[in-house]
C-alpha cells in the first residue's frame, strides 16, 4: 500500500542541472485507496494506481534528468503517465511529450502537475500534451512519430503485457 507521496527527483548529475519538480498524489485523498491492493496484490483493484506516484516513476524521472540525452530534441510519449512525474522531466529536454493514460480524468492531474511546475520546465510546459490511450484500442490510432517510450509500473496483470507490447510497436 501507499506510503504517501513519493520524493519528487532532484536534478543534478549528469547534463541536467538541478531543479525539483512536484506532483500531487491523489492517492492520499482516498480512504478506500488501501483496501483496493494498490500495490499489486492478487486480485487487487489497479483502478487508482495512476493517483499515486510511484517509487518507479520517481526512478525513471531521476534517470532522465541526469542524462538528458535519452530524451533531448526527440519526440517521447508516456504510456500509464499517471501522476505524469516522468513526463514532466522529459519535457524539459525533449522536442515534443505526450503523457498518456486510460481517462481523461488521470490526465487532469497530469495537466495539472504540469502548472505546478512551470518555472521549473523552462518552457517545457508548452511541450508537454495528453493523450487518452487505451492499449487494447491502439491499433486504431494513428502512428505518430515518437523516438521514446516512457513507463513505470506498468505491468500489473499478465493479460496485458500483449496489448503493451503491440502499443509499443505501433507508436514507434
Amino acid at each position: 500500500p501507499p506510503r504517501g507521496p513519493a520524493p519528487p527527483p532532484r536534478g543534478g548529475g549528469g547534463g541536467g542541472g538541478a531543479f525539483d519538480l512536484r506532483v500531487r498524489d491523489l492517492s492520499t485523498l482516498l480512504p478506500s485507496v488501501a483496501g483496493h491492493g494498490l500495490g499489486g496484490a492478487k486480485g487487487g483493484d489497479m483502478s487508482y494506481s495512476g493517483l499515486h506516484t510511484w517509487g518507479s516513476a520517481v526512478a525513471l524521472a531521476q534517470l532522465v534528468v541526469r542524462d538528458p540525452t535519452m530524451v533531448a530534441g526527440k519526440n517521447v510519449i508516456e504510456l500509464g503517465a499517471g501522476t505524469g512525474l516522468p513526463s514532466l522531466a522529459a519535457s524539459r529536454y525533449a522536442t515534443r511529450v505526450t503523457a498518456s493514460d486510460r481517462s481523461e480524468e488521470l490526465l487532469a492531474n497530469v495537466r495539472h502537475n504540469a502548472s505546478l511546475n512551470e518555472g521549473s520546465l523552462m518552457g517545457g510546459l508548452g511541450r508537454l500534451g495528453t493523450r487518452v490511450l487505451l492499449w487494447e484500442e491502439a491499433d486504431g490510432c494513428p502512428p505518430e512519430a515518437y523516438q521514446v517510450v516512457l513507463g513505470a509500473e506498468l505491468m500489473h496483470e499478465v493479460p496485458t503485457m500483449q496489448a503493451l507490447a503491440r502499443t509499443v510497436v505501433h507508436l514507434l
